[in-house]
């Protein structure tokens, strides 16, 4: 089943970047990276500064190649997975109805997000972020739709969200 542009909504059409990646990436744990950059600090500050310098300089040096390889992974992650999307699944089409968020790539799977299972709603710089029921999140990147496509989401998101919805946070 194809979306057709003949059924009413806000419809877009983009291409999903590396950029696009890292940004999902960041913005679904956000809050697990955080965690991570202040269990560094801790360990950091907690390291003995007297007794023996060598000892020391180890910790240091065995904490910051363990930091190094973790971004290294997170990093790689996201880049081994962006290569592994066909050209087809990296073309994504949007349609935005009263009733659901349709998504489908160019091989034809399609999502189908009803917005009672739509939890939360964030407006970053450069996307709108759906958070769904029990666990996920979507990002609709702006530049798939037009200028009034993006206004008219927005009213979308405010009416059926009301309080769950976060415009324009540019955080």
């Amino acid at each position: 089943m194809s979306m057709g542009d003949d059924r009413p909504g806000i419809a877009g059409e983009t291409t999903i970047t590396l950029l696009d990646q890292f940004r999902v990436f960041y913005w679904s744990i956000r809050w697990w990276l955080w965690l991570m950059v202040g269990c560094f600090l801790i360990i950091f500050i907690s390291m003995p500064s007297g007794g023996d310098a060598d000892d020391s300089d180890d910790t240091f040096f065995n904490l910051s190649l363990i930091f190094i390889f973790l971004v290294l992974l997170w990093v790689g992650m996201i880049v081994i997975g962006y290569w592994r999307l066909g050209r087809e699944q990296r073309n994504v089409r949007y349609r935005i109805t009263a009733e659901s968020v349709d998504v489908s790539d160019g091989t034809g799977a399609r999502s189908v997000i009803p917005w009672t299972t739509i939890k939360r709603a964030r407006e970053v710089r450069h996307a709108f972020l759906l958070r769904i029921r029990p666990i996920g999140l979507r990002w609709l990147p702006k530049r798939a739709f037009p200028e009034e496509g993006v206004a008219a989401f927005r009213a979308l998101i405010a009416e059926k969200l009301d309080d769950r919805a976060k415009p324009r946070d540019f955080r």
